[in-house]
């Protein structure tokens, strides 16, 4: 699995890659950055970054069993505090 994994955690990179190069390089074409002060070094640093950024956003979160996220809704869809323990009805 890790492998598989590894795999395709690299295609996805490559794929990021790409997106950024593509983006960039229609960007250039357009004439879009001719008068940026950027060099072509300085734009393959950010476009590094943009893919460094890419893959923090989209990489997949790992679920932890038993974990709940306070957004999550309770199962039984009552108030806890208000329920009274069994056999106190009085």
């Amino acid at each position: 699995m890790r492998v598989g994994g590894a795999r395709h955690a690299g295609a996805d990179a490559r794929a990021g890659s790409d997106l950024i190069d593509t983006v960039v390089a229609s960007k250039v074409e357009d004439g879009q950055l001719d008068e940026s002060p950027l060099t072509l070094g300085e734009l393959a640093i950010v476009k590094h970054e943009f893919v460094k950024v890419l893959a923090g956003v989209s990489h997949r979160r790992i679920e932890y069993p038993g974990t709940k996220h306070i957004t999550d809704a309770d199962d039984d869809g009552g108030d806890d505090e208000t329920t009274e323990p069994p056999g106190d009805a009085g």
